[in-house]
C-alpha cells in the first residue's frame, strides 16, 4: 500500500511508559556532516554520557533534504522503532540537521490565522503505530506555507498521538542560526559549528559541576500576574518560589535581561517575545538547564525564541503552545523523561519538541 493512503508499520506492543529514575540507554543519531567536524565534542559527551551509567550507542543519517520527503519513515521504521521495542524507554538525542517530521490537520497553538496545520513532531519517532497517515488536505483552511499539509507531502493528518511514546526524544539542530543577525563575521557554516562547540561545552560543564543554576526556577509574568500553576509547582517540587520577571511591557523588552540573574534551572515564560539574536550574543555565561515558553507565531521548529536561547548559554529548550508540561519529578527524571510524560498524558500535545539533550537532568531539590 502507498504511503500517500497510508504509513505501515511495525506492530509492537502498546506500553505505557513509565519514566525510570535510574540512567539507562541513550541512541545518538548525528547528521553525518557534523559526526567528523564535531568529533572531539562528541567523544567528549560520550564519555561524560558514560560516566553517569548511560549505555551510548551512536550512528549517522544524511542530512535531510527538501525532495526526500520519506526520510522520518525510513528512519523510525528500519533502525528506531525496533530499537525501542527491544528497549522501551531508550532515549534518543539527534543533533544536527536529521530529519524531522511534521504532523497535524488542524493543529492551532497560539490561535492566529494562518497557523492552522501541521507542526515539527518528534514524537513520531517515539511511537510506533499503523494509523500515522497522510491522506488528508487541510489547504481549504488558508494555512501558512509551512503548516500546510496536503496527501503525499511527508506530513503525518494526525492532531494527536494515535498510541504511547515509549522513547524519550530530544533534538538539537543549530542550523537556523543567521550570523549576520548575531553581529558575526563569520560564514554561516563555520558560525554554526562554533555554536554547536559553545553548547558542547556548556553542556559538559553543567554536567561535571563547572556551573550550576543560581536559581532553580523563575517564573515569567504578564504585567503583575505571575503564574499561580507554576509558583505551586517550584513550592512543591524545589521549596522554593520561583524567581519572578515581567515577561510582556510596554516597550516589548523582557526584563528578563538581568544577567547577574542566570543561570537558571527551570524557566517558564509566560509570553514571550521576539528577542533579538544580538541580546543572546551577548550572553557569555551559561543561561539555563530548560527554557519553557509560550509564543505566539513562534512555536514551530526554526523560530529564534527557540533557537536563540540555545545558541546564547541556554541546554534546551521547548514551548508550551500545545498544553502545559507534566513537570511533576522534574527533579529526579531527565529532560526527555519529562518530554515523554508530557506526550503520555496529553496526547494532544504531539507537537511539543524537546530541543536540547533528552539526557539531561534539572538540578536536583
Amino acid at each position: 500500500m502507498s504511503f500517500s493512503l497510508v504509513i505501515r508499520t511495525l506492530v509492537l506492543p502498546l506500553l505505557i511508559f513509565v519514566s525510570p529514575v535510574t540512567a539507562q540507554s541513550v541512541l545518538r543519531v548525528i547528521e553525518q556532516n557534523l559526526g567528523n567536524e564535531l568529533a572531539a565534542e562528541l567523544a567528549q559527551h560520550e564519555a561524560d554520557l558514560r560516566q553517569e551509567g548511560w549505555k551510548v550507542e551512536t550512528i549517522t543519517v544524511p542530512k535531510r533534504g527538501r525532495s526526500e520527503l520519506l526520510q522520518h519513515v525510513t528512519l523510525a521504521e528500519k533502525t528506531l522503532w525496533p530499537r525501542m521495542a527491544a528497549d522501551p524507554g531508550v532515549h534518543i538525542f539527534f543533533v544536527g540537521m536529521c530529519p524531522l517530521p511534521y504532523s497535524g490537520q488542524a493543529l492551532n497553538p497560539d490561535g492566529h490565522p494562518g497557523t492552522t496545520g501541521a507542526y515539527a513532531c518528534t514524537a513520531y519517532y517515539a511511537t510506533p503505530s499503523e494509523q500515522w497517515t497522510d491522506v488528508r488536505d487541510n489547504s481549504g483552511m488558508l494555512p501558512s506555507a509551512k503548516q500546510r499539509n496536503v496527501p503525499g507531502d511527508g506530513k503525518f493528518d494526525q492532531d494527536y498521538l494515535p498510541g504511547a511514546p515509549l522513547a524519550c526524544i530530544g533534538f538539537l539542530d543549530l542550523s537556523m542560526l543567521n550570523p549576520k543577525s548575531w553581529g558575526s563575521l563569520l560564514d554561516k557554516t563555520s558560525f554554526q559549528r562554533l555554536k554547536y562547540r559553545e553548547w558542547f561545552s556548556n553542556q559538559h560543564a553543567y554536567r561535571t559541576g563547572m556551573w550550576s543554576p543560581r536559581h532553580l526556577t523563575a517564573n515569567g509574568r504578564n504585567s503583575t500576574l505571575p503564574s499561580e500553576l507554576f509558583w505551586n509547582w517550584s513550592l512543591a517540587e524545589y521549596g522554593v518560589e520561583p524567581l519572578f520577571f515581567n515577561s510582556v511591557d510596554g516597550s516589548s523588552v523582557q526584563d528578563f535581561a538581568l544577567g547577574d540573574e542566570a543561570p537558571f534551572g527551570l524557566m517558564s515564560d509566560f509570553k514571550a517575545l521576539n528577542v533579538s539574536a544580538l541580546w543572546w550574543a551577548a550572553r557569555s555565561t551559561p543561561w539555563s538547564v530548560l527554557y519553557l515558553y509560550y509564543g505566539s507565531y513562534q512555536v514551530d521548529f526554526g523560530s529564534t525564541q527557540l533557537m536563540n536561547p540555545l545558541g546564547g548559554g541556554g541546554l534546551a529548550t521547548a514551548t508550551t503552545g500545545f498544553g502545559n508540561w507534566e513537570l511533576v519529578g522534574a527533579s529526579r527524571l531527565t529532560l526527555g523523561q519529562l518530554w515523554n510524560q508530557t506526550l503520555a498524558r496529553n496526547p494532544k500535545a504531539l507537537g511539543t519538541v524537546l530541543y536540547g539533550d533528552p539526557t539531561l537532568r534539572l538540578p536536583e531539590r
